[in-house]
């Protein structure tokens, strides 16, 4: 009998325990969300003073190259001529690259529509005119897809890129990058376990995989990969509210 009248107290006391535990644990991860969250707000205000400088640079450049072609006239080879121009073409939107313009709208189908507008790679874009969410929440999901696709083009090459935005009713984001690993598929058959797409090193490594997650932590969102008949498919599902 004193051992059952001991047995509920110590249920209780059980119970209480794990209760705090639960609760430290969450208020750890909040706090790392928001040590997350800030650490990335600075890496992205970082970003945008780079841009900044590098375009100032870039003026300076190209007016020095302007004073050199008005000097020389028709002495400047084309070749030279042509270069600049290319130039030009490739560094004048690097504030755009760096730091997009109009997330403060939070408009994220506007930004991957001029993702996949800008993109060297053959984009298919498929989703909603406009999908507005928080700037903060459009821009992590903005560099999310940025850096998916910046990836499939330096390490795939793909003759194709699917990228979907799907929104269901219950605030549900979908995003889909679907696109063919043609580095691979030319040399390895489509059976082979060697047919899988190769990276210089292990996805989990790198600083750009870190900052990967911890964005997809920030916004509690998902990522799946998969590889079959030599394409690829990386799901983001992510909610559309915090």
């Amino acid at each position: 009998m004193n051992y059952l009248g001991l047995l509920y107290p110590m249920l209780i006391l059980n119970f209480a325990i794990a209760v705090g535990i639960v609760r430290y644990r969450r208020r750890q991860i909040a706090h790392l969300k928001r040590l997350r969250a800030r650490q990335l707000e600075e890496f992205e205000g970082y970003k945008r003073e780079v841009a900044g400088e590098l375009h100032d640079h870039f003026g300076q450049v190209k007016m020095q190259f302007a004073k050199l072609l008005r000097s020389r006239g028709e002495a400047v080879d084309s070749d030279l001529a042509n270069t600049i121009i290319d130039l030009e073409g490739e560094f004048s939107n690097i504030n755009e690259v760096l730091y997009p313009a109009g997330v403060e709208s939070g408009d994220v189908a506007m930004l991957l529509q001029r993702l996949a507008a800008t993109s060297p790679a053959i984009i298919r874009f498929d989703g909603p005119a406009q999908l507005v969410t928080t700037p903060s929440r459009a821009l992590h999901i903005f560099r999310i897809v940025q850096e998916t696709v910046s990836n499939a083009i330096r390490h795939s090459r793909p003759e194709r890129l699917d990228l979907q935005l799907i929104a269901d009713p219950q605030g549900i984001l979908r995003i889909v990058c679907h696109y063919d690993t043609h580095a691979t598929h030319a040399t390895h058959d489509a059976t082979s376990p060697a047919h899988a797409p190769t990276s210089p090193r292990p996805a989990h490594r790198g600083r750009g995989q870190s900052i990967l997650q911890s964005r997809l932590t920030i916004l509690d969102a998902r990522h799946r990969l998969t590889t079959q008949n030599g394409w690829r498919t990386e799901t983001f599902v992510i909610p559309t509210a915090a």
